[in-house]
């Protein structure tokens, strides 16, 4: 089995390509990285990045979804789980519930597969 295919495996969620502007707060450091999502989902998010941040680290996350005034945020707490060439992707590991609630909002009306 390739390592492709377990990483599908391992995926039971909806994923869904979000461009947002993104606030990454490692113990050491703290990066502003603007529509650099791949995939996001309830569980996760995928970001584009050349920042070398290690798998195992914990982090802060700020999403900001500037389509309401004032600005949402969502506020999650996560752990990169895996890294490649591409980025990093962050297992969610902590969120409020109004983070929650958007970030479910987020994933239901941007799932391809609710299109009619």
């Amino acid at each position: 089995m390739t390592d492709n295919s377990k990483i599908e495996e391992r995926r039971q969620s909806t994923r869904v390509d979000f461009n947002t502007e993104i606030y990454l707060k490692t113990p050491s450091q703290t990066f502003r990285l603007e529509g650099n999502s791949r995939d996001i989902s309830q569980k996760g998010i995928y970001i584009l990045t050349d920042k070398d941040i290690p798998v195992d680290t914990m982090c802060e996350i700020k999403l900001v979804l500037s389509g309401a005034s004032p600005p949402v945020v969502l506020d999650i707490i996560g752990k990169v789980a895996r890294k490649t060439d591409e980025g990093i992707g962050v297992e969610f590991k902590e969120m409020d519930l109004d983070s929650y609630t958007h970030l479910k909002n987020i994933v239901k009306f941007n799932a391809k597969e609710d299109m009619p």
